[in-house]
């Protein structure tokens, strides 16, 4: 039989949808305009290297590929958001518009349990932390994190969590004071 370690920080929480979706509009929100940002940088450069200089960026053809990309851009970051979206409502019931989840800080990792499952995260699994000022989101893998109420959490939780991360590597992005 495998014993689960011990939690060093322990913090229960009831999840609603509107913690969820604030969450996952900011996510999307900073990951998509950095998207989009990247895609107009390399569209001027890959223009202007292309022949005719900056000037050749102001040429009819030129503008209507480049707007022509931005809205193929936004339609897929809004498909992106849709699916995302429709994924969050699964997990609540119509029933039941929030959960209670229990976060548990343990020298392994963070564990996360619900009324239905229990999942465990290594603090060396997580590719980045993003905190936000009410909410951190555990980045497992792209387009995939565990969102964390920080602002319920006691400052000792908060501060393991951080030590936690930090020692196993992981980019620690946005204040986490």
């Amino acid at each position: 039989m495998i014993v689960a370690p011990e939690p060093v920080a322990e913090l229960e929480f009831e999840i609603t949808r509107d913690f969820v979706f604030d969450g996952l509009k900011r996510d999307f929100l900073q990951k998509s305009l950095w998207l989009l940002g990247a895609l107009m940088v390399v569209s001027v450069l890959s223009i202007a290297l292309m022949g005719g200089g900056f000037s050749a960026i102001l040429e009819p053809v030129h503008l209507a590929g480049f707007a022509g990309a931005i809205l193929a851009l936004i339609a897929m970051l809004l498909f992106k958001l849709r699916r995302t979206t429709t994924r969050v409502l699964q997990l609540f019931h119509s029933q039941s518009p929030s959960a209670v989840f229990r976060y548990q800080a343990t020298q392994e990792g963070l564990r996360v349990i619900t009324d239905h499952s229990t999942s465990e995260y290594p603090w060396a699994d997580f590719r980045c932390l993003w905190c936000y000022p009410d909410i951190w989101l555990f980045e497992i893998v792209k387009n995939t994190s565990v969102l964390f109420p920080c602002r319920s959490a006691s400052p000792e939780f908060r501060r393991y969590a951080v030590e936690r991360v930090g020692a196993a590597g992981v980019p620690i992005k946005g204040s986490h004071g």
